[in-house]
């Protein structure tokens, strides 16, 4: 107990002074920046694996000799590190997200030292609850005082929910749906090119609907999106062979820790991508690592594009 009190003394003392030091540190990019990373507790390698980087890269900016990272690696170190991409690029606000002259509430402690609240926050609606109830179970089998509530209205925002729709009359005269393509993907015998086959089991001629809204907000182009079945174990236990995945080609540009369509030496398959030590791996989900272990990419691999939704077919 006294080591845990002064453990617990020690997070308090250095979430108080990286929060007095906010203000005062904001006056530079790279200010900002080191006092992100603080906030996360995250390192400078880890930061720039992120971001597909050099960590040079990264100390240059923190040090001042490069004035800042590029608007696209700023918003993405921005979500990485969990803090508001306003206050890191311009300074104004605060690292929450509090604009200047506003209120500003008391921030609640993160509990979990192995989880980032930034990744809970990025996950989808219905992964969120599933989060939510594994907490709420957990609470209870400790028999823990704490109260776990349900969220209220005010909460709730009105993102549209992302849905895949099967071919029918109604959805292709449904204004609030856009058609698009369901295929299957089979590798040309040249490696770097790909061809792409609708599928004839389809009753529609191959094609699924999704909501309109939850295209327009995302700001995707429909003709640039498909949809495929997935086969195969590998990215277990989120992925079961027979789901339904849709692919943006329009968005093939490589991002540590994102999920991919690839085309990796003549295979169609869906994978992690990660950066490490200065090359990109691409890795399963499946924890059975054994089976299918991580394997690096090379000049034989292609980004069809990035997978933007799936619909599971079994929970």
């Amino acid at each position: 107990m006294p080591q845990l009190k002064h453990s617990l003394k020690q997070e308090a003392t250095m979430l108080c002074t990286v929060e007095s030091n906010l203000s005062s540190m904001s006056t530079t990019y790279g200010a900002r920046l080191d006092t992100a990373l603080r906030l996360a507790k995250m390192d400078r390698q880890t930061l720039a694996d992120q971001l597909g980087v050099s960590v040079q890269a990264i100390g240059q900016v923190i040090a001042g000799k490069t004035k800042a990272l590029t608007a696209e690696n700023s918003a993405q170190a921005a979500r990485v590190l969990g803090v508001d991409g306003y206050w890191l690029a311009t300074g104004e606000g605060d690292a929450g997200g509090a604009k200047p002259g506003a209120a500003k509430a008391a921030a609640p402690i993160w509990p979990f030292a192995r989880i980032r609240e930034a990744d809970v926050r990025a996950l989808s609606e219905g992964d969120r609850t599933f989060v939510e109830g594994a907490i709420a179970l957990a609470v209870a089998q400790a028999g823990m005082n704490l109260t776990v509530a349900a969220p209220g209205v005010a909460e709730r925002n009105d993102e549209p929910s992302g849905h895949i729709r099967p071919a029918s009359i109604e959805a292709a005269n449904d204004p609030d749906y856009i058609a698009i393509r369901k295929m299957q993907i089979k590798i040309s015998a040249g490696v770097a090119g790909y061809s792409i086959d609708p599928e004839e089991d389809q009753g529609g001629g191959g094609l699924v609907f999704l909501p309109r809204l939850w295209v327009e907000r995302r700001q995707l182009i429909s003709h640039a999106l498909f949809a495929t079945s997935t086969r195969g174990m590998s990215m277990f236990p989120r992925v079961h062979e027979g789901d339904t995945i849709v692919v943006n080609t329009a968005d093939s540009r490589q991002r540590t820790g994102e999920v991919f369509a690839v085309n990796h030496e003549g295979e169609f398959t869906i994978k992690r991508l990660q950066r490490h030590q200065n090359h990109w791996w691409l890795y399963s989900d499946n924890p059975d690592q054994a089976s299918f272990p991580p394997v690096m990419c090379s000049e034989r691999t292609q980004m069809i594009g990035k997978v933007v939704l799936l619909q599971a077919e079994q929970l």
